[in-house]
């Protein structure tokens, strides 16, 4: 269940760009982009219903329907170093994959971002719910706004991201 949303940043290509060589990567952006955080109901390690937030990037005048692509961030100890956060992160991966035209999303997971309680480290079957109830979350942002998917679905993972995308797919 989506929650709520929050437009965090909107970017032209050529700032994404510039942006992507500041950090070293020598990308062009295809499309600008909007950031959003938003929030949506999961469920904890134990079965109870709970709140996960995440990052939304999703890339602007494409013209046709856009696939799916869900990033899973490596090890964080700090409760707000993520993407539902304003330049705090993995949130470059959400930028590169939706300037290349995937809606992107990076799930904060359980006990990071705007979730409450611990984040249950290495925990499969939560990095699991909360990344696909993400993945719902972002099919009804989208459906909401008019934005077309065309049902497609890619994962990725880095460090204690591959393990999430693993026990995502």
């Amino acid at each position: 269940k989506l929650l709520s949303s929050n437009l965090l940043q909107s970017y032209t290509a050529s700032q994404l760009t510039s942006l992507f060589y500041g950090q070293g990567l020598p990308l062009t952006a295809l499309y600008g982009l909007k950031w959003y955080k938003v929030v949506y109901e999961t469920i904890d390690p134990i079965g109870g219903r709970t709140t996960a937030s995440g990052g939304l990037f999703l890339p602007q005048n494409v013209g046709k329907s856009l696939p799916l692509f869900s990033f899973s961030h490596g090890t964080t100890t700090l409760t707000n170093a993520v993407a539902s956060n304003l330049n705090q992160g993995d949130y470059l991966a959400g930028l590169v994959f939706g300037s290349a035209g995937y809606a992107s999303v990076v799930a904060d997971l359980l006990g990071l971002g705007s979730s409450p309680g611990f984040h249950p480290y290495l925990h499969a079957r939560s990095e699991a719910t909360a990344s696909v109830d993400m993945l719902r979350a972002a099919r009804r942002f989208c459906a909401s706004n008019s934005i077309g998917l065309n049902g497609q679905v890619f994962l990725a993972g880095y460090s204690h991201g591959g393990h999430t995308a693993m026990a995502l797919h």
